[in-house]
Parts: C-alpha cells; structure tokens; sequence
C-alpha cells in the first residue's frame, strides 16, 4: 500500500479559539487497505524541531486503490504561551509507518501571556 499526504493541510474556521477542523488530504496510489491516521499538534518553535505536544488523535480509515480522502479532525483550541501550532502526520499500517510528513506554523491562536493574539493559516 502506497499513501501520501497532500498539501494542503486546511485549518477551519481560522478562528483564534474555540473548535476547529483540520483537514488532512491522503491518496492511496495503489492498492487499498485499512491505515491509521494520527494527528500530533504542537506549540510552534523558533528551532528546527517542532516544541510541547498538546494534542493527538487517531482515525482508522479504509482506501481504495487510487483514492483520495479528506480525513478531518476536530480539535478545541488549547492556548498556552506560544501562539504557533505545528501539525504533524502520520499514517501506519500494522506497525509500519507509510507516510508522515509536518506542518510547521500551521495555524495561530490567542496566547496565555502578554503578547496579545494572531490569528489565521500561514
């Protein structure tokens, strides 16, 4: 089974708290068979690894040969100090992992501290 992780990632609404939805797309370019697909967000960071954890989902979905699916998560906004969010993704099979791929920055919420808010997709 052969899957990528097309771009673009979509964060809805492009709110800067309460309940969004990220939309993950995923082709199967062969044949099909059953993955699972989990989402990882993190606090943005200024370095090249992506900073704290504070969120991370599992969907088991199924593909057919050739297709392509848009898997969404909803996620209640957490803020904290920073107001980055990195998303990664991964999809396994068994405990074989298919296809993983980061998005850095890729929304924006409130923050806890004095920096005031942001907002919107980067």
């Amino acid at each position: 089974m052969s899957l990528t992780l097309e771009s673009p990632l979509s964060v809805l609404p492009s709110q800067i708290s309460g309940n969004i939805r990220i939309t993950v797309p995923i082709k199967c370019a062969g044949p099909g068979g059953d993955v699972a697909v989990n989402l990882y967000i993190y606090e943005g960071s200024l370095w090249s690894t992506h900073g704290r954890l504070i969120a991370s989902y599992t969907q088991d979905v199924s593909f057919l040969g050739g297709e392509e699916k848009d898997v969404a998560f909803e996620h209640t906004v957490v803020p904290t100090s920073e107001g980055r969010r990195d998303v990664g993704v991964q999809v396994v099979e068994g405990d074989r992992v298919l296809a993983s791929r980061e998005f850095d920055d890729a929304y924006n919420v409130a923050t806890t501290g004095a920096g005031g808010m942001m907002g919107g997709l980067s």
